[in-house]
């Protein structure tokens, strides 16, 4: 949503003509910096979560066999 609302911005400049704040390479370094925050939700996704899938499935497995409170 935030990467939405500053590609927003930055094309609302455009069409108000602010030149400066408009200019191409504003947008160059958005994309960089959306292309950039994707490949680390991305990596999160295929690296971290699996991992945290299989801790918490052995967890589980180990709670399974400790006595349950009264």
């Amino acid at each position: 949503m935030t990467m939405g609302l500053i590609g927003l911005v930055l094309i609302s400049f455009r069409f108000v003509g602010a030149f400066v704040l408009s200019a191409r390479f504003w947008l160059v370094i958005w994309f960089g910096f959306t292309a950039y925050w994707l490949v680390k939700i991305l990596r999160y996704q295929y690296k971290h979560l699996p991992e945290n899938r299989d801790k918490a499935e052995k967890e589980k497995m180990f709670r399974k066999y400790l006595p349950k409170r009264k």
